[in-house]
Formats: C-alpha cells, sequence, structure tokens
C-alpha cells in the first residue's frame, strides 16, 4: 500500500521558505503556493478517517500515486482498487459556495463577502486521469478493470451547488465517500480481478511510480547564492547556530540542540544537490572543522574514495 506522506513539493517549500531572504522576489508566492498545498494536503488527509472503515484485505489504497503514460506524467490523490473496480479520487479543499457549471467546464466558488474566484474544473481533471490510467494499464499489458471517479469536497461546512445529474453521482462531502464506495460495490458485481491479480497489480503500480522532479531553482528563479547557508534554530528559526562542544547552540534563544543539522542536511538535498561532500557541508553548515563535517555525514549512504567521497539521502 502506497501511504499518504509529505509531498516532495510540500517539502521543498518549506526548505525555500526557510532558506530565502524575506526581501526575494519570489518570498511571498512561495509562501502562498505553500499554503494552498498545505491546503490541499489537510484535504487529502481527512479521507483517511473514513477509508479506515474499507477492509484493507478487499481494497487497495493508494495515495499521491504517479504514474506516466505515453512520457506523460499524471498523478491521482487517492486509487483505490478491488476485485471488481477501480475508483480514482480528487480532493478538495475548498472553503464557501461552490457552484460547478458543467456547461462551460468550470468551478467558481463564491466567498461569504460575494467575490467569485474561478478554478480548474475538477470533472476535467479526473475524466483525464481516468483516461491516463486506462492508457497505462494497455501499455504495461496489465488486466482492463473498470475506472470509476469521484470528487470529494474535504472542508465540510462547503456549500455544493451543481447543474448536472453527473455532479450528483461523481461528487460528494469526504463523510459520504464510504456510501458513494458501497454503491460502486453494488453497480459492479462481477469480479474482473482475482485477489492474486489485484495484489499483483498492485505491487506494479507501486513498482511503476514516479516521484515528481521538482526544480523549484528555475520555477521561482533561485540562484545558489539566494539560499542562506546555516544551521537554523530549530525553536525561534535564527540562524545560524552555532557549534559548542558538540551541540549546536543558538545566540539568539539559547536552545541547545545535537540534532539540528539534520534539517540543514535536508534543505541542502532538496535546494542544491542530491549529493553532498565533506567540504561542501563543512561550507554550508560553517563548520571549524572537516573532521566534525565527516562525524555528522557518517549515518548516510556514501560513494567514491576520500576527497571524492559524495553522501546522499537512504533509498
Amino acid at each position: 500500500m502506497k501511504e499518504r506522506g509529505i509531498p516532495l513539493a510540500i517539502q521543498t517549500l518549506e526548505a525555500l521558505a526557510r532558506r530565502l531572504p524575506l526581501h526575494h522576489p519570489s518570498y511571498e508566492i512561495i509562501k502562498s503556493n505553500l499554503a494552498k498545498d498545505k491546503a490541499g494536503l489537510r484535504g487529502e488527509q481527512s479521507l483517511d478517517y473514513y477509508l479506515q472503515e474499507l477492509d484493507q484485505e478487499s481494497f487497495g489504497i493508494f495515495h499521491d500515486i504517479r504514474l506516466t503514460s505515453s512520457n506523460y506524467p499524471f498523478q491521482m490523490d487517492t486509487l483505490i482498487l478491488t476485485n471488481h473496480f477501480a475508483l480514482i479520487i480528487e480532493v478538495k479543499n475548498i472553503s464557501g459556495t461552490l457552484h460547478f457549471d458543467q456547461k462551460f467546464n468550470q468551478l467558481i466558488r463564491v466567498s461569504q463577502d460575494g467575490r467569485e474566484k474561478g478554478f480548474p474544473d475538477p470533472f476535467s481533471q479526473v475524466s483525464q486521469q481516468q483516461k491516463r490510467l486506462q492508457d497505462w494499464l494497455n501499455k504495461e499489458k496489465l488486466p482492463l478493470i473498470p475506472i470509476e471517479t469521484l470528487i470529494v469536497m474535504a472542508n465540510p461546512t462547503t456549500i455544493i451547488k451543481a447543474n448536472s445529474s453527473l455532479s450528483t453521482q461523481k461528487l460528494c462531502h469526504a463523510n459520504r465517500l464510504p456510501d458513494k464506495i458501497r454503491i460502486f460495490e453494488n453497480q459492479y458485481k462481477q469480479e474482473v480481478l482475482s485477489t492474486k491479480n489485484r495484489r499483483k497489480l498492485q505491487k506494479t503500480i507501486l513498482k511503476k511510480w514516479v516521484p515528481a522532479n521538482i526544480d523549484v531553482t528555475k520555477r521561482y528563479n533561485i540562484t545558489k547564492a539566494d539560499i542562506q547557508p546555516g544551521v537554523i534554530c530549530p525553536s525561534c528559526s535564527s540562524s545560524p547556530m552555532a557549534r559548542i562542544h558538540g551541540a549546536w547552540s543558538c545566540r539568539h534563544c539559547g536552545t541547545a540542540s545535537k540534532e539540528a543539522h539534520l534539517q540543514a542536511i535536508e534543505d541542502y538535498f532538496l535546494l542544491i544537490s542530491p549529493a553532498i561532500t565533506n567540504g561542501e557541508l563543512h561550507r554550508f553548515l560553517g563548520l571549524e572543522s572537516r573532521y566534525t563535517a565527516k562525524r555528522l555525514l557518517a549515518h548516510l549512504p556514501s560513494s567514491g574514495m576520500k576527497k571524492t567521497t559524495t553522501y546522499s539521502l537512504p533509498r
């Protein structure tokens, strides 16, 4: 089962928010995008409560699955596999009154103050995901299975307004998700996959899962020089912390930590390079000794010899 973790995009934006100076031209848009992505993640996580009701032996549940079809990557918030059908779930965490206009394929949000804002049509999104998944199954020569789609509104206070019968069938609040799944179970009585073949399909999906390659430097016009080095205090976010007697000490609030450098190393991997040398860590953390840098990297996988040794995150 593909568990729901913190998406790489959010991890990268969080690292940027920590490391960019406040006056950087892209700082505000990064903070805004981070807030949007976190709201989306909270919406997806709210589904987990209702998905727990499903029999884990009969349902294969995947989160944030990203596959490639015809050289085009596509991602699904949640994918559910059964022996009878597959279900793609697109989660939206949007407050206010939502008008799903199927005539013009648009979603309009009306806020409490009466302002309107347009969003991409989620019905078009899941329809595209459905086609991509069908193509992927064909390409991989895997058993074809009926694929259903569902749009789930995570915010319980959201008011839904729609002008088509399709909307009522393919759209619901999160608390109605178990009911919708039962409807699909009653609709698809014929077994298309044996349990053995379904589990083989689940393993293939996990094997073919493709992580997103996010180049934030191009997207936000960031150079290596923009990224502030040093160890950031986990308590007050001041930097750089000083290395004193085997621990990190904050000059601002007095916090002491033996592990504060771990976040700095992870930030380096997220923002600068997937690999780091002893010398690069020495400079990035502002260490006085290369031997200290070597000790701080000892827990990571390494390759190369002596001065050419590089370290990376565990796979």
